[in-house]
C-alpha cells in the first residue's frame, strides 16, 4: 500500500477483499508497512493483523543466499562469483555494528543493494552509514508509478537533497537529545518534526507539512509507528545523523566534550562516530580537537588523567580509533593527543579505586590498538622479572578469580 497513492489504496484492498471472497479455499497473506495500514479506515475483511519479527541469524544468511541466486539466474555473476558475494555479505551482516541493522528487512535490502552495487561494504562504519542514509534519501527523490519526486513534490526554488539532509541531521540531533538512552530510537511528534523541518524549506509550514506527508507514504530513514509519532528504523541512524548535526555546530569539539562529560552513556557512540564523521568530511583538526578538548578541558595533563575522568579515557582511544591512526600521526598536534591518551589509559588500567574490572579490561583493549607503550624499552613501566609482573595461568579449565 505504501506504493499506492494514498486516494487508490481504500480501492486495493477491496479488491484484495473481494479476490479473496471469491476464491476462499486458498490461504492468503498480505503485507505493507505498518504506517500504510494500522489505524486506517480501509480495512481487510477477515483477516488477523500481526507485525513481523526482525530477521534472525538464519533467516539474514538465507536472504542473502537467496538473492544471489537469483542474480545469477538473471546472468548478473556467474555461480562462483554469486556464492562468493553472498559468503562476503553473510560475514559482514553478523559484525556487531551490522547485526541491527541486518535483523530489519528493509535495512538488510539496503546492505543488500550496496553489496550488490559497490561491490562490497567498507570496513569503516561511518562510511557505512554515510551510503545507506544517502541511498535512502535519493530512494524517495526516486518515482513509483509516475508519481513526482520528492523536491519535484515541494515545489521549491532552490531547493537541494543537501537540505532536506541538514534537515534530518538536526531532527536526530534533538530525538536523542530528548532520549532515555537506551537502545531504542527517540520517538518524534509530527508538530516537532514539521517544526524543525519548516527552517530547511523556507520556513514554510505548509511545506514541512507536505514533506512529512511524503515520508509517510515512502518511509526510510523515518517510519511512521504512532499515529502522531515517528522514529528512525535503527538507532544507529539516530546517533549516525545526530553526530553528522553535532560536527556542524561551530563550537563542535568545546560541545561534544560538554555532552560526553555531563552523559557518557547517552553521548558514547555519538561522540566516537562524530570524530569519524569530522575526519571523513575534510575536518580532520576538529576531529583531533574534540578528543583533545575531552582530555584537558579546563585542565592540566595530571588532572586530566585523575580518578573521576578516568571512565572518559576508553572513549578519547575509541575516537582516536574512528578518526584513523594514520590521520591522527599525520598531524604534530595529532601525535601530541594521541601519546596524552595512551598515557590516560595506563593510568586508567591501574585505577582500581575507581574503575571496575570490565572498564580496566576495556581500556586495555583500546590500548593494545593504539600502541601499548608498556612494553617499549624506551619507557618501560612494567616490573623487570621473568613475566614483567603479569600472573601465568596455565592451560585448562579455571573459575575466574580463583588464580
Amino acid at each position: 500500500l505504501e506504493e499506492v497513492p494514498e486516494g487508490q489504496r481504500r480501492i486495493v484492498v477491496g479488491t484484495i477483499d473481494d479476490f479473496a471472497a471469491q476464491l476462499k479455499w486458498h490461504r492468503y497473506l498480505v503485507t505493507c508497512r505498518i504506517y500504510a495500514y494500522i489505524g486506517q479506515s480501509y480495512q481487510l475483511g477477515g483477516f488477523h493483523p500481526t507485525t513481523l519479527m526482525p530477521f534472525n541469524a538464519d533467516q539474514i544468511e538465507r536472504f542473502i543466499t537467496t538473492w544471489y541466486t537469483e542474480l545469477h539466474n538473471r546472468g548478473r555473476f556467474s555461480k562462483k562469483e554469486s556464492k562468493d558475494r553472498a559468503e562476503k555479505l553473510q560475514r559482514a551482516a553478523i559484525r556487531p555494528d551490522l547485526i541491527g541493522l541486518a535483523e530489519r528487512p528493509l535495512l538488510m535490502t539496503v546492505m543488500t543493494l550496496l553489496h550488490t552495487f559497490r561491490g562490497g561494504l567498507p570496513e569503516d562504519r561511518v562510511e557505512l552509514y554515510q551510503w545507506t542514509v544517502d541511498l535512502l534519501l535519493r530512494r524517495w527523490e526516486s518515482r513509483h508509478g509516475g508519481d513526482k519526486g520528492l523536491l519535484e513534490t515541494l515545489g521549491i526554488p532552490g531547493l537541494k537533497m543537501t537540505d532536506l539532509e541538514a534537515g534530518f541531521y538536526a531532527v536526530a540531533f534533538d530525538a536523542h537529545t530528548s532520549g532515555s538512552g537506551n537502545d531504542d530510537a527517540g520517538d518524534i511528534r509530527e508538530a516537532d518534526l514539521r517544526e524543525r523541518l519548516a527552517p530547511f524549506l523556507n520556513h514554510d509550514w505548509n511545506k514541512a507539512g507536505e514533506f512529512v506527508d511524503y515520508v509517510r507514504d515512502r518511509a526510510g530513514l523515518l517510519i511512521r509507528h504512532k499515529p502522531t509519532a515517528y522514529t528512525f528504523p535503527h538507532r544507529t541512524f539516530q546517533e549516525f545523523m545526530a553526530a553528522c548535526h553535532l560536527v556542524g555546530m561551530t563550537d563542535y569539539p568545546l560541545e561534544a566534550a560538554r555532552r560526553i562529560r555531563e552523559n557518557p552513556d547517552q553521548w558514547r557512540v555519538v561522540y566516537v562516530l562524530a570524530a569519524g564523521y569530522a575526519a571523513r568530511t575534510h575536518r580532520l583538526g576538529s576531529a583531533i580537537a574534540t578528543v583533545s578538548v575531552l582530555c584537558s578541558e579546563g585542565s592540566d595533563e595530571a588532572e586530566c588523567a585523575g580518578g573521576p575522568a578516568h571512565h572518559l579515557a576508553v572513549i578519547a582511544g575509541e575516537a582516536l580509533l574512528e578518526i584513523g591512526l594514520v590521520g591522527v600521526r599525520r598531524e604534530h598536534y595529532g601525535k601530541s593527543v594521541l601519546n596524552q591518551v595512551i598515557k590516560w589509559l595506563v593510568a586508567a588500567m591501574q585505577a582500581d579505586t575507581f574503575l571496575t574490572a570490565r572498564e580496566r579490561v576495556a581500556a586495555g583493549n583500546v590500548l593494545s590498538r593504539l600502541g601499548d607503550p608498556r612494553f617499549n624499552p624506551k619507557n618501560w613501566y612494567l616490573p623487570d622479572d621473568e613475566n614483567l609482573g603479569f600472573i601465568e595461568i596455565r592451560a585448562g579449565s579455571f573459575q575466574m578469580g580463583s588464580v
